[in-house]
């Protein structure tokens, strides 16, 4: 075995291994009460599990139940996630994951030992599985929700945060995790910048449920955090992405006078001004900005903005990015709507964009 353990290492030795059947052979020992002998087999497996086609073999061979029962086995559990870990790097193969519950089975002791230290490894394994919906969902049945949000909270792993993300994109997950949406805001607050962008992904993903939204912004700080970290001379533009798209989803006709009193709006036009060449800052700034002009506060207060504001929105409607210049459309349209004179004035200025666009081809 030691010999073998050798060989996978070197890749020109992988077909002849193979044609052999080395696979059939190593399953034999994967039920072996000689450790010394099934940790060998484990470090081959690992080796091999870099190669796509042993990891097929793998999942095709039934391998995934016996890693299953040896997740349970201390000594050996680091090794087994490590293999998971690469046969959970293929979107198939994954999928193969969902009846053996081992999203479960590797959370369950985390959870319950309440174990902070968390390996890249397992904490990628867990991005894996839950990137796959049967999977992630087959799994939260199967775990307390409660106890699974609390320990990702509670632990420094960004990692975990990920996957709670993940899940948070899942059909049906968001009334599961929306009990704990108070808990995700308290954490916001006080994390460091690289959980906030993770905190405020899976917010927007529940801000279409029917939550508090307003309440959470006065009784909290969150308000405070969102005009803070609003501003141009914010560099972190992963943050501004996700609060721009979290102000557009909760925007309603309770919280458009708090977004408006509060500068949020001012803030988001002057954002929108600075990185007009951000194609997804532009697109979800162009989507607040027509939920802006649905209610009357918000309205009012862009309204304020409107001449230092159209140019670039007309300009966006000649982008050559499909999105854009559709929802750049859909805002101009909704303007000429609200506002016969600016309407006018709008029309007048897409006529006068078009034609120089046209005469700068000849």
């Amino acid at each position: 075995m030691a010999f073998l353990k050798r060989l996978s290492l070197y890749i020109e030795n992988l077909n002849p291994m193979r044609e052999n059947g080395i696979m059939l052979k190593l399953s034999n020992f994967l039920h072996t009460e000689n450790e010394s002998l099934l940790s060998d087999t484990l470090q081959i497996l690992h080796n091999l599990s870099f190669d796509r086609r042993f990891r097929e073999d793998m999942v095709d061979s039934g391998f995934l139940q016996s890693f299953r029962s040896l997740l349970q086995k201390r000594k050996f559990e680091d090794m087994v996630t490590n293999i998971l870990y690469n046969l959970s790097r293929d979107f198939d193969l994954r999928l193969r994951f969902a009846e053996s519950e081992l999203l479960s089975i590797v959370m369950e002791p985390l959870i319950t030992e309440n174990n902070m230290s968390v390996s890249e490894e397992l904490g990628a394994l867990i991005i894996n599985l839950t990137y796959n919906p049967k999977v992630a969902m087959l799994n939260l049945k199967a775990l307390e929700m409660e106890k699974f949000v609390s320990f990702v909270l509670g632990n420094n792993s960004l990692l975990l945060y990920k996957a709670m993300k993940n899940m948070s994109y899942i059909k049906g997950a968001g009334r599961l995790l929306q009990p704990y949406v108070p808990a995700f805001v308290v954490c916001l607050l006080r994390c460091e910048p690289s959980f906030q962008v993770e905190l405020m992904e899976i917010l927007n993903n529940l801000a279409c449920l029917d939550e508090p939204w307003n309440d959470f912004m006065l009784n909290t700080n969150l308000l405070n955090y969102l005009t803070t970290h609003l501003q141009v001379s914010n560099n972190e533009d992963d943050i501004i992405l996700q609060l721009i798209i979290f102000i557009g989803q909760i925007c309603s006709e309770t919280s458009a006078p708090v977004l408006s009193q509060s500068g949020l709006v001012k803030n988001l036009c002057d954002v929108f001004l600075d990185r007009t060449d951000d194609i997804d800052i532009a697109l979800q700034s162009l989507y607040a900005i027509y939920c802006f002009l649905l209610h009357d506060a918000t309205r009012e207060s862009f309204f304020q903005h409107f001449e230092k504001m159209v140019y670039h929105i007309v300009k966006l409607s000649q982008d050559f990015e499909k999105g854009v210049w559709t929802m750049a459309e859909f805002v101009l349209d909704a303007i000429c709507e609200f506002e016969d004179s600016k309407g006018n004035f709008i029309k007048s200025l897409r006529f006068n964009t078009y034609n120089t666009g046209w005469e700068g081809t000849f």
